[in-house]
């Protein structure tokens, strides 16, 4: 099952891989590339940041499914409502302010720039709506260990988006507006395939029970707002001080921080998935043995896979741009391998960061994601504003890489006094 669920992440990655390539085949790195990729990014933060009524759905419906089958049925009909019904409501809200998204996050994009990207976010902000559902049935499906068809579900707007850029380089097409709107249609896609899902490999409730009802959302909104608080705001400070750069340097970042995602998918995603449900399980039994060989498990299966991947990437892809040279010259290519070598230093140690985040997710300590990432976005945003306008992207990058690490000590420290509590006093 680990095997074929590996074979999907590298599918995924492959996917992610081949739409940077075909972006970049379509725009090259200007300023379209910057609108539709600044766009793309804005929409991947709000998808997480919808999250915020729903973040503790694993957490909750595994512990009740051990405990009553039955329950854990009725929890999920009435958080399946609740995800279509939240997520609505938050994109309603976004589309009311959506001024004020858009100069926060690229207030550098001159004014035409910007009439654009905010008619480009407007139609993406359908694939925020349907987010919180998509969210419920892959936990669900992740709880009935149905890891496959979990990660299959999130690959439908990937391959899409995919077909929709062949289309476009094939007829030549760079209206970023047409792109979004053709790219929406994947949204419909999902909001057929979520119940059906469900009712080949889970349990579809026949009744809704809010017992657990309220104690859920309650959770999860404080756990949610810290990992909210922190993506938010990363992604704001970093698009908005590339956003007065030069066109193109949005771009530069996009495109390696599509790379170093995409390795991280492959060598990272899948075992932190499947990390995370086999801890919430461990801690829920107080089994401390299988807790700590999780986490073997976990660094074991993920970092020397991580490291190799870097270098492979780092070593082809020069090549890799240059079988789809477009605009992008020989120096925007250099400046990509760069800032990937940074990012992918950054997203190694949110790796393993990701073991001691878990341990306080499931320990459900919100004022620890508070703290640990209030201080990162401090350090992280001050650190950016000393910086002048026309720093490099590469030391923004770096930036974020030390800020990273701060926020890191904190949590190791922090949640193994969790684990030391929560294990020794039930022995």
């Amino acid at each position: 099952m680990l095997i074929k669920y590996n074979v999907l992440a590298v599918i995924g990655a492959g996917v992610g891989l081949a739409n940077s390539m075909l972006v970049w085949k379509l725009f090259g790195a200007n300023i379209n590339s910057d609108i539709w990729l600044l766009s793309v990014a804005i929409i991947a933060i709000l998808s997480l940041l919808v999250l915020i009524g729903i973040e503790q759905f694993q957490v909750f419906y595994t512990e009740i499914y051990l405990k009553d089958e039955k329950a854990a049925s009725q929890f999920l009909g009435a958080a399946g409502l609740w995800a279509l019904a939240s997520g609505i409501l938050f994109s309603l809200i976004c589309y009311g302010i959506v001024d004020i998204i858009i100069n926060s996050f690229a207030g550098g994009l001159p004014i035409e720039s910007k009439k654009i990207a905010i008619a480009a976010f407007l139609i993406l902000l359908t694939q925020v709506a349907i987010a919180p559902l998509v969210h419920v049935t892959r936990c669900t499906l992740n709880v009935h260990q149905y890891y496959g068809a979990s990660y299959c579900l999130s690959l439908i707007l990937p391959i899409w988006q995919m077909i929709v850029l062949t289309i476009f380089i094939f007829l030549k097409k760079q209206d970023v507006v047409e792109l979004a709107k053709w790219s929406c249609a994947a949204v419909l896609i999902q909001i057929l395939s979520c119940p059906l899902i469900l009712i080949k490999w889970a349990n579809i409730p026949k009744n809704i029970s809010v017992q657990f009802f309220g104690s859920f959302v309650k959770n999860s909104f404080t756990m949610r707002i810290g990992h909210s608080f922190h993506n938010f705001f990363v992604g704001l400070i970093l698009n908005n001080a590339l956003s007065h750069q030069a066109p193109g340097v949005i771009s530069i970042f996009q495109y390696a921080k599509k790379f170093s995602d995409g390795l991280a998918g492959v060598a990272i995603g899948p075992q932190a998935n499947i990390y995370h449900v086999r801890q919430a399980k461990a801690w829920s039994e107080r089994n401390a043995s299988i807790f700590y060989e999780n986490i073997k498990v976990y660094l074991k299966n993920t970092l020397p896979l991580y490291v190799a991947g870097v270098i492979c990437v780092w070593v082809f892809l020069p090549w890799l741009f240059s079988l789809l040279a477009k605009d992008g010259d020989a120096s925007s290519t250099e400046k990509i391998k760069t800032v990937f070598l940074a990012l992918s230093a950054w997203q190694g140690i949110i790796s393993i960061e990701t073991i001691f985040a878990g341990i306080v997710v499931i320990a459900r300590r919100s004022m620890i994601l508070w703290l640990v990432n209030g201080i990162f976005i401090f350090v992280f945003y001050f650190s950016v504003k000393a910086m002048p306008l026309d720093a490099s992207v590469l030391w923004i990058s770096i930036t974020g890489l030390l800020s990273q690490f701060i926020s890191f000590i904190f949590y190791a420290f922090l949640s193994w006094i969790l684990v030391s509590k929560h294990f020794i006093k039930f022995k």
